[in-house]
């Protein structure tokens, strides 16, 4: 993506995807600010070498409902790179595991 589409999304926010009005939360993921890749395509943890997907891919994560618990994971930005793509992957298995008991 070229510096200067990059630079024009500085200041752009991404709108939250949530489940229809009425709906149950199973799982909310929370996101901080969008990095520029993503404000700039206008989705959410969009520039390819996001760890987000394939980390919830590889942990066979299937929308449960959860318990009265709260269960929160690792964010995959590559500022928090010592949670790597195998531990990201543990701690979304163990939350799918969680979710399914």
């Amino acid at each position: 993506m070229p510096a200067l589409d990059l630079e024009a999304a500085r200041d752009r926010t991404i709108p939250d995807v949530l489940p229809v009005p009425g709906a149950v939360f199973r799982v909310l993921f929370c996101g901080i600010n969008p990095g520029l890749y993503s404000a700039a395509t206008g989705w959410h943890f969009a520039r390819p070498g996001n760890r987000f997907w394939p980390a919830l891919y590889r942990s066979g994560f299937t929308p449960r409902l959860l318990g009265a618990r709260l269960w929160v994971v690792p964010n995959p930005s590559g500022l928090n790179a010592h949670w790597t793509t195998p531990k990201l992957t543990e701690a979304f298995r163990d939350l799918r595991l969680h979710v399914e008991d």
